[in-house]
C-alpha cells in the first residue's frame, strides 16, 4: 500500500484497527498476560483512558494490578483493547464522539482532562507514561485543545515487552513549550472548535479531530530477530507518519465506501471496562 508520497515496498505493512472506546464489552484479549512473541504475531496492548484524571494522578497505577484495578475502575477509567503485530506500523483511533462521551461524563470539580497509558501486564507490568491527549484546563496544562496523534513504542526483549515509550515528542511547530497550543509542554493540540462546523457535525473524519495512535516496534522478537518498525518510524519522522496516516484513513474510506466498514473488517480490536480484566 502506498500512501502520503512513501512507496509500500520501502516502508512497512500499515494494519488499521478501528478502536472503540464506550459501546462494546467484554473480554476480547487479555492485555496482562505474561508471554513472548515473534515477528508477526499479536500482542495484546491496552490503552487505558481517565476522564478528569491528571498525569500524576497515573503515578504508581497499573491496570493490570487487581488493587489498581479497582481504584481505577471507581475513577471512571475505560480500557481499550487492540492486537497489533509484532514488528508491523499498525494504526490506533479513537473518534471525537467517543472522547466527547468521556468528557461530559466528568463531574465539574475535576480537571476538565482527558489522559491515557499504555499498558501490558506480565511479571514486569509494562506501562507507558502518562499523556494528557486532551483539556479545556490550562491551569493543569498550560494548553488547550486536542491532540491528533502520538506515536507509541514497544520495545521488546527476546519477544518479551520490557518498555512502552512515546516518541517524537515536541510542540516546535504549534509555537514552542509555552504556547497555549502545546499541552504539558510536549504535545501541539488543535483547538476543539475547529472540529465542529455550524451545524454541529465534527469536520475532519480522517485525522486531527480524531485521535490516533501509530505503534510500531523495537528490540528483538522470541526468536532473537531484530525489529526495523521503530528505527522506521523515527527515520520518517511524525511529520511523514502523520502524511501517511491521512492517505491510509483516506484509501480505507475511499475503497470500502466507509471507513468503518473496510476497518472492521481489518482491524483487531475491542473494548472492555476495566472490571473485566482477569489479571
Amino acid at each position: 500500500m502506498a500512501a502520503g508520497g512513501v512507496n509500500s515496498r520501502d516502508t512497512l505493512l500499515v494494519l488499521l484497527a478501528w478502536i472503540g472506546i464506550l459501546y462494546v464489552h467484554g473480554v476480547w484479549a487479555n492485555p496482562c498476560v505474561d508471554a513472548t512473541y515473534r515477528i508477526g504475531e499479536p500482542v495484546p496492548i491496552g490503552i487505558a483512558y481517565w476522564p478528569g484524571g491528571l498525569e500524576v494522578n497515573w503515578t504508581g497505577l497499573h491496570p493490570c494490578r487487581p488493587a489498581d484495578r479497582d481504584l481505577l475502575a471507581r475513577e471512571g477509567v475505560q480500557i481499550a483493547l487492540f492486537k497489533p503485530s509484532v514488528d508491523r506500523l499498525t494504526f490506533m483511533r479513537s473518534t471525537k464522539d467517543e472522547e466527547d462521551a468521556l468528557m461530559e461524563g466528568i463531574p465539574a470539580e475535576k480537571p476538565q482532562v482527558l489522559s491515557l497509558v499504555a499498558f501490558h501486564g506480565g511479571k514486569d507490568f509494562v506501562r507507558s507514561e502518562a499523556r494528557t491527549i486532551r483539556s479545556q484546563s490550562s491551569v493543569h496544562t498550560t494548553g488547550v485543545g486536542t491532540i491528533p496523534s502520538l506515536v507509541l513504542i514497544l520495545r521488546l526483549d527476546k519477544g518479551k515487552p520490557k518498555y512502552l515509550l512515546w516518541d517524537s515528542e515536541d510542540c516546535y511547530a504549534c509555537g514552542g513549550k509555552n504556547s497555549g497550543n502545546c499541552i504539558a509542554g510536549r504535545s501541539c493540540a488543535i483547538d476543539e472548535a475547529s472540529c465542529v462546523s455550524n451545524d454541529n457535525q465534527v469536520v475532519d473524519l480522517s485525522v486531527g479531530c480524531n485521535f490516533t495512535m501509530p505503534v510500531a516496534f523495537s528490540g528483538t522478537d522470541k526468536h532473537s530477530v531484530a525489529m526495523t518498525s521503530g528505527l522506521e518510524i523515527s527515520r520518517l519522522g511524525k511529520y511523514a507518519v502523520s502524511r501517511l496516516m491521512s492517505g491510509t484513513f483516506n484509501i480505507a474510506s475511499d475503497g470500502a465506501g466507509s471507513a468503518g466498514n473496510f476497518l472492521s473488517n481489518t482491524g483487531s480490536s475491542a473494548t472492555s471496562n476495566i472490571l473485566s480484566f482477569n489479571g
